[in-house]
């Protein structure tokens, strides 16, 4: 969508396909979407693949973002988060990136405890930074978790370059015991 419009503050593209030509190579359900969502495989449609990715319309994105991705995401592999990151940094786009070690897909639902509480606090505080009026949300997560989100460890790295570089190295921060 926000390749599409710049009505938002800012937004968040999590566990998102950015580019459905490299996507079907690479995701556990790739056969589905390439009969399914396509008239034919990539290599025999390339143009449709293309003109339905959201990298191929980067250049319009005008809204903050921020990427959330797993390292062990096997329907959306990690390379679709780093492509739309990477293209909106080489652009001096506002982007910010987040990485979850030893997550899955599924890390909103079924990840570890602090690392759900991690990618929260991280949306908070990017909501916090771009979109006026989002400090609310952070007083309603501290009512739902009891106590402040900012004292909850988790596994994440947080990237904030001011250059228009390529993804930082290391890619991954060493783990942080919650406590």
């Amino acid at each position: 969508t926000i390749t599409q419009t710049d009505r938002f503050a800012a937004a968040l593209v999590e566990r998102a396909v950015t580019n459905w030509y490299s996507f079907v190579g690479t995701s556990d359900m790739n056969h589905y979407f390439g009969t399914h969502w396509f008239r034919d495989l990539p290599w025999r449609e390339t143009a449709d693949y293309l003109a339905r990715s959201p990298l191929q319309h980067v250049e319009n994105v005008h809204t903050p973002a921020l990427v959330i991705h797993s390292t062990d995401d096997y329907r959306t592999a990690l390379d679709q988060g780093l492509q739309f990151y990477t293209a909106l940094k080489m652009q001096g786009k506002p982007a910010q990136l987040a990485v979850f070690p030893e997550s899955s897909h599924g890390l909103s639902r079924d990840g570890r405890p602090s690392q759900r509480v991690r990618r929260l606090e991280v949306i908070l505080d990017w909501f916090g930074r771009y979109a006026p009026g989002c400090g609310r949300y952070r007083e309603l997560a501290v009512r739902f978790l009891g106590r402040s989100p900012r004292r909850v460890g988790g596994q994440c790295r947080v990237f904030l370059p001011t250059e228009r570089s390529a993804i930082p190295r290391p890619l991954l921060a060493p783990r942080v015991r919650a406590g």
